[in-house]
């Protein structure tokens, strides 16, 4: 799980410049990044599950704004007990 996370953020690193911030790829990533997430969300717990969410939404933030507020609504999901 961990290996495929490290992945993905390595892969949505790339893409975060100026000239693909509001291409279909960081779009596609960020939908990826949440599948994932929704994916190990047992493994990981709602206070992880949001961690992750939000620290992605805050890495994204300054590149695509849409994929930002994505990640931001599906962070909301996640309420820590």
């Amino acid at each position: 799980m961990e290996v495929k996370f490290d992945r993905m953020d390595f892969a949505m690193g790339n893409m975060e410049n100026l000239n693909s911030g509001f291409g279909p790829e960081l779009t596609n990533a960020t939908r990826h990044y949440i599948a994932m997430v929704r994916k190990y969300a047992n493994l990981l717990g709602p206070k992880e599950a949001r961690r992750r969410l939000l620290e992605k939404r805050d890495e994204v933030a300054a590149y695509c704004l849409p994929c930002s507020a994505t990640l931001d609504f599906e962070a909301s999901r996640y309420r820590s007990s």
